[in-house]
């Protein structure tokens, strides 16, 4: 009766919430499937609305984003208040310094969005993100245990983005198709998902060098490959170099033990094939587009790189923002770019392409120190993992994702306004936080 009542509840919920985003039609019915396959199976839930939020390839189409959009904060907020509701979870304990600055930051989130009120929609707008993160880093901790380990999560990953490349290149296929609205890309295809291909090329290629074949060969091989294929479209220019940085890296790993000869050259040859590959790859569809030429171009051309200048310039102002004002302003606040004449542009700009500059500006200086303890939480916790198990994934994705934080956080502010990358990270930070304790736990009292 008890459960009956919970679903009865929650459905009105998912309709209240449907007609306020103006979806009724849409999202209604699937919300009340997800809502009793949730009380059914919980932890498979969990799975499904992580896969989901990582698997539509957001800023792709004009036509599909606020659609998507909408329907993942839905998804990640009724899982949230489902498991709210259940007691049959683990409870959320203080037991932690990470937990206790969780903790600390979400209630300084809640602070500066009562601020940010008088901003009006703009707070809400702003502040959907971060509330995102809340939830996400709270759902993860209330359903994963011990039998979860870090390659469940990665595999998963892996499949979600494997999907998403796979929407993007189909979306890039029939990109002259009216439905998809992809006028204005200047000759580039990408969208913020893509920094998450830092992560997921760099386990392929541990998995793939290792010979750790956890997920089919296939589906890795294909992956990687449609990885690559969005990687170039997008034009990015930072992307690729911390990817590459990352496979000498994993290579430099796996040469912590002492392997023979005869190894170390199959291993070297296997990267330089990669390499060769990828690169004749890179350099027919780089000849082939005049504009991803001109704009690596511009990445030695000082004097028409207005970009570089244009980000520069928009730092130092908001610095000297936050150095008058260090408690912060809330969120929906605007946060307009200045160009490298000067002049403010992007009116409507809630955020500037540094990620630590929109935490400081919008929560202070308070916000930005819990924020970077947090974000840097799995870099401790990986290490000790390493020390326990000996397992070179760990010092594997403790580089990846360093890399992760370089290219997703210092010219961009993707591992906060990114959905797939956000979702990751708070799940990754949460999944790894609670792994690592309770390991060590067990390990303390087998050592006793």
């Amino acid at each position: 009766m008890k459960k009956k009542l919970s679903i009865l509840i929650i459905s009105i919920l998912v309709a209240f919430i449907s007609i306020f985003f103006k979806v009724k039609s849409l999202f209604i019915l699937p919300g009340m499937i997800y809502i009793v396959y949730c009380f059914k199976n919980p932890k498979r839930c969990f799975w499904i609305t992580y896969f989901i939020a990582l698997l539509f390839p957001i800023g792709l189409s004009n036509n599909l984003n606020l659609s998507i959009t909408i329907v993942i904060c839905m998804v990640v907020i009724l899982y949230f208040v489902i498991l709210i509701h259940s007691s049959n979870f683990r409870i959320f304990k203080l037991n932690n310094f990470v937990n206790s600055t969780f903790f600390l930051l979400s209630i300084l989130y809640c602070i500066y969005f009562f601020v940010g009120l008088s901003k009006g929609y703009s707070a809400s707008v702003d502040f959907k993100i971060y509330a995102m993160q809340i939830m996400l880093f709270y759902c993860t901790y209330k359903v994963i245990n011990e039998k979860d380990d870090i390659y469940k999560l990665m595999n998963m990953t892996v499949y979600a983005m494997f999907g998403n490349a796979a929407i993007g290149v189909s979306i890039y296929l029939t990109k002259n198709l009216s439905i998809w609205n992809l006028q204005g890309t200047s000759g580039r295809f990408g969208y913020n998902a893509q920094t998450l291909f830092i992560i997921t090329l760099s386990y392929m290629f541990f998995l793939f060098y290792n010979r750790k074949y956890l997920i089919s060969k296939s589906i890795l091989i294909c992956s990687c490959f449609l990885s690559i294929i969005l990687i170039i479209l997008s034009q990015n220019r930072t992307n690729p170099v911390l990817i590459l940085i990352n496979f000498i890296l994993i290579i430099l790993i796996s040469f912590t033990n002492k392997i023979s000869l005869k190894k170390l050259i199959r291993k070297m040859g296997l990267f330089i094939f990669i390499a060769i590959v990828v690169a004749y790859g890179a350099n027919n569809i780089i000849n082939s587009n005049s504009d991803f030429i001109n704009r690596y171009k511009q990445v030695s051309s000082s004097n028409n790189d207005d970009n570089l200048k244009t980000r520069m310039l928009t730092f130092d102002y908001y610095l000297d923002l936050i150095e008058e004002k260090p408690l912060g302003n809330g969120f929906g606040i605007h946060m307009p770019f200045v160009d490298a004449q000067g002049n403010f542009q992007i009116e409507e700009s809630l955020n500037t392409d540094n990620a630590y500059i929109n935490i400081a500006y919008k929560s202070g200086i308070i916000g930005l120190i819990l924020y970077m303890i947090l974000i840097c939480s799995p870099l401790v916790k990986m290490a000790v993992n390493y020390r326990l198990s000996k397992d070179k994934l760990y010092l594997s994705m403790s580089t990846s994702y360093f890399m992760l934080l370089i290219g997703g956080s210092m010219f961009t502010s993707q591992i906060i306004h990114s959905y797939a990358v956000s979702t990751f990270m708070w799940v990754f930070i949460s999944y790894i936080n609670l792994y690592t304790d309770e390991k060590l736990e067990l390990y303390n009292k087998e050592n006793k």
